[in-house]
């Protein structure tokens, strides 16, 4: 499960980017835009995150209304009260089988922990 904790204080664009991947979850498409998102990290931008809905076919009206809706505010300002609630103060951030990693994990630490 994905929880968004947008840091805006080093990314400005993070709050933005969040709610246009809650309205992607909302078509079914959450991780492929995810991806999309992470592999432009230095280029997120409102074009960047309509080129992204357009490459993945999403219905755009519905798009556009569903990331500046109240409902996805609320989404990911629940996420940032958990995280802040559990003590997380940045990302990435795990939990995994109940241990905790925090930080640049590489995949076979977490392999080994599985």
């Amino acid at each position: 499960m994905y929880k968004n904790y947008p840091i805006v204080s080093i990314h400005p664009e993070a709050m933005d980017a969040a709610a246009a991947a809650w309205a992607a979850e909302q078509q079914g498409m959450f991780w492929a835009y995810h991806d999309i998102l992470y592999a432009n990290q230095s280029q997120i931008n409102e074009s960047l995150l309509l080129n992204a809905a357009k490459e993945l076919k999403l219905d755009l009206n519905r798009f556009n209304r569903d990331r500046k809706s109240k409902e996805a505010l609320a989404s990911i300002k629940a996420d940032m009260e958990l995280a802040d609630s559990l003590g997380i103060s940045g990302t990435p951030f795990f939990v995994m089988n109940g241990e905790i990693f925090s930080g640049a994990v590489n995949a076979e630490s977490l392999k080994t922990r599985l």
